[in-house]
């Protein structure tokens, strides 16, 4: 899509620039490393806002989840926001049945309904959270992805694991 290309990106999220969109099949592609996902999921209301219609369900259904992202990775909860959090999230799933009824809720959706208890447990989910991990991750999957013939990834990664 041209408005991710051409989006003017802050010089923090300019290494983290979305890739482009693709069609297949009547559907858009999603192709994306966790950091942009991120970066995408902060800044598409401001790139796709002012041309969406009001009412859209589609975009509200958006709207939701981005409501789930910013509360379950805020630093500071209190027993309010864990409410908000458990009703906005079922709001999100049920608009996603209603919507794409022959569609079935992927784990990471029914896990979103955990989140509550989690952070009530385990404090806030921003401390636990798994991007550094995806970001490490990703150059050995580069790795394994461009040398396949490479016999023991593992004990590369043992000793040239960046830090």
């Amino acid at each position: 899509m041209i408005i991710i290309s051409s989006f003017p990106y802050m010089v923090s999220d300019k290494s983290n620039r979305p890739s482009t969109l693709l069609w297949s099949g009547g559907r858009v592609v999603v192709k994306q490393k966790a950091a942009q996902m991120w970066c995408l999921m902060r800044l598409i209301f401001i790139m796709l806002g002012n041309v969406i219609p009001t009412g859209n369900d589609h975009w509200q259904l958006l709207l939701h989840l981005r409501e789930i992202c910013d509360v379950a990775t805020s630093p500071v909860h209190t027993p309010d926001t864990l409410i908000y959090l458990e009703d906005t999230v079922f709001d999100f799933l049920d608009l996603y049945k209603t919507l794409y009824p022959l569609e079935k809720l992927t784990p990471k959706m029914h896990y979103l309904q955990h989140y509550s208890r989690q952070i009530e447990r385990f404090g806030p989910l921003c401390n636990c959270w798994t991007l550094r991990y995806e970001a490490k991750h990703s150059v050995f999957k580069t790795l394994v992805r461009f040398y396949p013939e490479y016999e023991k990834p593992c004990i590369y990664a043992n000793h040239k694991a960046p830090t």
